[in-house]
């Protein structure tokens, strides 16, 4: 299935003579540089030959003379409370340090309030319009230049915007403020233009780290005492959680039943699912969007949810 996606970018492009490519490995490093082989067994990228068992994801296109992205970035860390972006020319950060492999991340700041100010430089391979996905919980505002081009509130919730600028080829000074009122901290931003694929300029979505560092490692039930079994869940009945294969061995009640998972959960997705209220019912989508609702019925992988806005939705 990899290869097949890859063939395909690659005979898209075929009209350029040079490529560039971004790789993220299995245990999360990124590496990028110029493309110059790529087969059955894998692809070779500056020197380097990386086999697709050793590829989680790629990214392919028209190679440049000056790195594509983020460079130079150095973030500012702001803790404690503010009830807006604080006034950085006035107070003093807590921390400053240079950002390694030029992606911007929350993790510097942890799980407590505080800002964090993003500095650096955006390289633009070509001009055109580009666009700009990026989610926040709680605010951020991205300036590309001297111009603010997407905003969210900050709101004590995840928002998400895309945004459009057009921007000239070269180097533009990149600023990212971000502000964390409380809980868990989430930034995800990526943007994509002319020849250049969605990629990533935060690891708010991936954040480099060994794949087997997850939240849930496999899916199953939560208990509300803490307690994991790690069993697929086939249904639910009027008191009680079938699991698949309905192993004698393992019981639980749909009253001691606090959650109920279909995969590994990520830390960054497992983040969303702390966020806003406790106590709240629902369901986390693929995407890492809350469905907030009454959990009606599980079965044959299909869960019905009665929210208040869309009354019974089935997922």
């Amino acid at each position: 299935m990899y290869r097949l996606a890859f063939s395909l970018v690659v005979a898209v492009a075929s009209c350029f003579t040079l490529f560039a490519a971004t790789i993220q490995k299995r245990d999360g490093q990124f590496q990028t540089g110029p493309l110059e082989k790529i087969d059955n067994a894998g692809l070779r990228l500056a020197g380097q030959n990386f086999s697709w068992n050793n590829i989680r994801s790629a990214y392919l296109g028209e190679s440049f003379s000056t790195p594509v992205g983020l460079q130079g970035v150095r973030a500012r860390i702001y803790t404690g409370s503010y009830p807006k972006f604080p006034d950085v020319r006035v107070i003093k950060p807590s921390s400053t340090d240079e950002v390694p492999h030029n992606y911007v991340t929350v993790r510097r700041l942890g799980n407590v309030p505080g800002a964090i100010l993003f500095e650096g430089t955006l390289n633009v391979p070509r001009a055109g319009t580009y666009k700009f996905h990026m989610a926040s919980d709680d605010g951020a505002r991205l300036f590309v230049g001297d111009k603010m081009i997407a905003d969210t509130p900050a709101e004590y919730s995840l928002r998400r915007t895309v945004a459009s600028a057009k921007l000239t080829a070269g180097s533009h000074d990149f600023r990212l403020e971000y502000l964390n009122l409380a809980s868990h901290a989430i930034l995800e931003l990526e943007w994509s233009g002319p020849s250049l694929s969605l990629m990533p300029l935060s690891s708010g979505i991936e954040q480099p780290q060994s794949p087997t560092s997850a939240a849930i490692s496999a899916g199953g039930a939560l208990a509300w005492n803490g307690s994991y079994i790690a069993q697929p869940v086939d249904s639910l009945t009027g008191s009680r959680v079938v699991f698949s294969g309905n192993p004698q061995h393992i019981w639980l009640s749909t009253v001691n039943l606090s959650a109920v998972f279909f995969k590994p959960v990520t830390l960054p997705h497992a983040d969303r699912i702390r966020v806003g209220k406790t106590g709240r019912s629902g369901v986390l989508l693929n995407g890492g969007d809350f469905q907030e609702g009454e959990i009606i019925s599980i079965k044959d992988n299909t869960i019905t949810v009665k929210t208040l806005l869309f009354g019974e939705k089935k997922y």
